[in-house]
């Protein structure tokens, strides 16, 4: 007789707990993929910061550094990809100018979208016909250990990503942004 009563006290009990525990695990979820993308972002900064470093002053250099990014954050969604930023450090703890965070290219910046990752080399050059590397030219970028052409220039990468949430538990979406600034490697003395 006492077990026949007890079963809508199980019911009751399960109304109360099961929110709770889809609340936590779909919670789990939204941050693990946060985390995931935020882990991405970092990564893919360093990366492109390297690329920067290593191709210095070639004249298609910012192509190359677009091509490390895409290689590297092939964990986020292009879509989602809202801004890139190469631009002229003034040491290694500098921050990206807020006019080329806002999406303004300038003399020391140059501002590209995610479609830029999927442009041809032709495209990059510092040609006047283009608005893409010709703002900071990467043939203008000091890469020489001292002289007319050093010391070498500081060039950092600045990457702004939307990550969209999947359940709208914690609102429609995260920017995610992250930069990394380093020398670009001395290529001779003069």
């Amino acid at each position: 007789a006492r077990a026949g009563g007890e079963r809508g006290s199980v019911l009751v009990e399960a109304a109360f707990i099961t929110p709770v525990l889809f609340f936590l695990l779909f919670s789990i979820l939204e941050f693990g993929t946060a985390f995931r993308d935020y882990l991405a972002v970092a990564n893919t900064t360093r990366d492109g910061a390297r690329a920067a470093s290593v191709y210095g002053n070639d004249s298609t250099a910012d192509f190359d550094i677009l091509q490390t990014i895409a290689n590297a954050s092939n964990v986020i969604q292009r879509r989602d990809i809202e801004r890139i930023v190469i631009y002229k450090g003034s040491g290694p703890d500098s921050t990206v100018p807020s006019s080329c965070a806002n999406g303004t290219p300038g003399a020391n910046c140059n501002v590209y979208s995610a479609n830029a990752l999927d442009l041809a080399e032709s495209e990059f050059g510092c040609r006047s016909d283009r608005n893409l590397d010709r703002f900071w030219c990467p043939t203008s970028r000091k890469n020489a250990v001292q002289g007319a052409n050093g010391p070498p220039d500081y060039v950092g990468v600045w990457i702004k990503v939307n990550h969209n949430w999947a359940t709208g538990l914690f609102g429609r979406n995260l920017i995610l942004t992250d930069s990394t600034v380093m020398r670009i490697e001395p290529q001779s003395n003069v």
